[in-house]
């Protein structure tokens, strides 16, 4: 049996090229405005915006905040910006900017589908990111989520075109790469280590790929993206130092972070993945109260939660190892949310939901996964549970496949390079802390690498006899 590829990936000139990304482009703003319009019941519930897109449309309306300083302001200057230019921010008019500026992004995806496989795996990346349920869950919920994996995606296009760049164009890439390494930064600080990360990936693959002695080509790119990290730390350093009085390169949660990290499994000191948890920890250990983190300063707080992080590492070097490896397992076998709706509490957005969630449980508790009657009932009560589960199921198997198929068949070290956010993702954040929102951000910058990889795998079995 071959398979057949769709007519329209059968014959290309430029302009089948550009109707074709003009029409995923179109497909991509009513995907998001129609997930958005669907899941109006959750997106518009006050408790369902993140602290900090709360925290910014108050800084835009001209209230001040100690949040400013202490985590990543991105998205407080972005919201200030549109208050300035469209007066009145509300949360109608975020949504609409991220939904758009989303899907504006289906132009980089296929940008980078090209560079892996040729054109009609940039067209198959384009769709690809125009229809990935997780992004369009990002797209519609107000947070930085959605910046971050647009960010991620940019940088990524911007590091592979680094890499492939003529001598007389290497120092305007190179400044458009800085540019987005600094505004990346700004929207989530866990991405300031991206520019040297990418100086070491494009050394490793060179070794992996490159004949030797490497060109001379390799080392001065490698060393380029070195230089370009090196400036993005530094000024998130001197910026931080000019607004909270810290010389760090992160935003100032860092010790919260990484016990809520802790509390993702079970620990020997009651820790859960919640604020609260790790507040009653900090409660607990030192007798003070938790600091309110839209009132106070936390910056005392979290030094002392990053230096008994230190010492739960000391003591426990085992546990934590192994926290380390299954949630870098967990970002490679990805299980994302695609819904405003999912097991996890911080995505319960109603009573009913809370409720529904709670009987299937209280099912499976009873019946077991292998019980007819459990999967007959929870499509009766929560079919909607049973599509996200589908969608995440799916995306665990092609995902990973895709990306081995685009190492195989496409040319191995742009694939390679393009896998860069993923592979900065695990090492970054596999002994902290990861949420599935920022595995789906991660998987949306990697997606058109996927893509690539399928649609040259459907095209090498459609050659084989």
């Amino acid at each position: 049996m071959t398979v057949q590829l769709p007519a329209v990936f059968q014959k290309w000139s430029p302009l089948s090229r550009d109707c074709g990304m003009g029409a995923i482009f179109i497909l991509a703003i009513a995907a998001r405005i129609g997930f958005l319009v669907y899941n109006l019941e959750f997106v518009n519930l006050p408790p369902t915006w993140g602290v900090m897109a709360r925290v910014g449309l108050d800084f835009a309306h001209g209230l001040s905040t100690p949040m400013f300083g202490a985590e990543d302001r991105g998205i407080l200057i972005l919201y200030w910006l549109v208050e300035r230019i469209f007066p009145a921010v509300t949360h109608t008019k975020i949504q609409i900017l991220q939904a758009l500026c989303d899907s504006l992004m289906v132009f980089a995806a296929a940008a980078i589908g090209r560079c892996v496989g040729g054109e009609r795996a940039g067209l198959a990346a384009g769709m690809s990111y125009a229809l990935f349920p997780p992004q369009l869950f990002l797209a519609s919920f107000p947070g930085y989520e959605s910046w971050f994996a647009m960010t991620m995606l940019l940088m990524t296009l911007s590091f592979l075109r680094l890499n492939e760049a003529p001598s007389k164009r290497l120092w305007k890439d190179a400044a458009i790469f800085i540019i987005l390494l600094l505004l990346a930064a700004q929207f989530r600080s866990i991405t300031v280590l991206f520019g040297i990360a990418a100086g070491f990936w494009s050394f490793l693959v060179a070794v992996m790929t490159e004949s030797r002695p490497l060109p001379r080509r390799i080392w001065v790119r490698a060393g380029i993206c070195l230089l370009s990290g090196g400036i993005a730390i530094a000024s998130n350093v001197l910026i931080n130092q000019a607004i909270r009085g810290e010389a760090s390169p992160i935003r100032g949660g860092y010790g919260h972070t990484f016990w809520a990290g802790i509390g993702q499994y079970a620990n020997p000191y009651g820790v859960q993945n919640d604020d609260a948890s790790v507040g009653a920890f900090y409660t607990r250990e030192t007798g003070l109260n938790a600091p309110n983190a839209q009132r106070d300063s936390l910056w005392e707080y979290n030094a002392w939660l990053t230096q008994r992080g230190i010492r739960f590492v000391q003591e426990q070097p085992g546990l934590y190892a192994s926290m380390v490896m299954r949630r870098a397992l967990s970002i490679l076998m990805p299980n994302m949310p695609v819904t405003m709706v999912a097991d996890n509490p911080a995505f319960i957005k109603s009573a009913d939901e809370a409720d529904r969630i709670k009987a299937r449980k209280a099912a499976l508790a009873d019946l077991g996964y292998a019980s007819l009657r459990f999967w007959m009932q929870t499509a009766a009560n929560d079919p909607g549970y049973l599509f996200g589960l589908a969608i995440r199921i799916t995306l665990l198997l092609v995902l990973p496949t895709g990306y081995l198929a685009a190492l195989i068949l496409a040319k191995r070290r742009v694939a390679a390079l393009a896998l860069l956010p993923l592979a900065y993702i695990v090492v970054v954040l596999s002994p902290f802390y990861v949420t599935p929102v920022v595995v789906a951000a991660t998987h949306a910058a990697t997606l058109p690498v996927a893509a690539a990889g399928l649609v040259l795998l459907a095209s090498h079995r459609r050659r084989s006899p």
